[in-house]
């Protein structure tokens, strides 16, 4: 019979805004417990925060496991000792391919303007430079500032990747320094993107 479940349900000034399951178990040789998390659910920043302070707070817990969370979460930052959280990344449970370019750079916010020239072999209708900047997205010709093939676009639309260490390592081309720090800043995310979900 397995172990059971509890629930936890963070509830904020508009309501219920994030969840938590998880089980225990003894740990063999230690007088602690483990408290492992298999599901964590957060709108925001302050749901999620209210989530870890109880998890971390629970009774005769000697470690907290906690499965499929962003890999910059700053839960460390909570602690009085950074070194108490130790972060693995075992699997990768988020992939990206642009396959509308124009309708993907408008479903999002830009931190300044940019011209971008995107070269897509398999679907050569997204090639072309794009614009994009706060006001929008505008398509059509003139000097790039980067030039990417789609899937490094891709790499840079999650937020996770800077323009400079792609072109670091040969994947991006900048027409000069000031158009990569350009990049840097029109891609920049507050929260890079992450799923939670395994498949």
């Amino acid at each position: 019979m397995g172990r059971p479940l509890r629930a936890i349900v963070h509830t904020g000034p508009d309501g219920d805004d994030g969840a938590a399951l998880f089980m225990t178990s003894r740990t063999p040789g230690s007088f602690g417990a483990r408290l492992e998390v298999v599901d964590f659910v957060a709108a925001d920043a302050g749901a999620a925060i209210g989530l870890w302070r109880f998890l971390l707070s629970v009774d005769l817990v000697e470690e907290v496991l906690v499965f499929a969370r962003p890999t910059d979460e700053l839960v460390a930052d909570m602690f009085l000792d950074p070194r108490a959280v130790t972060s693995r990344v075992s699997a990768n449970d988020l992939w990206l391919r642009l396959v509308d370019v124009e309708r993907a750079l408008r479903a999002r916010s830009w931190a300044g303007p940019l011209s971008i020239e995107v070269r897509d072999a398999f679907l050569p209708g997204n090639s072309g430079v794009y614009r994009v900047s706060e006001s929008g997205v505008e398509r059509g010709g003139g000097a790039a500032d980067i030039v990417v093939d789609v899937d490094v676009l891709s790499q840079l639309y999650l937020g996770t990747t800077s323009a400079t260490s792609l072109a670091g390592v040969g994947r991006l081309t900048a027409a000069s320094p000031a158009a990569l720090a350009r990049a840097d800043a029109a891609f920049a995310l507050i929260e890079t993107a992450y799923s939670g979900t395994s498949f």
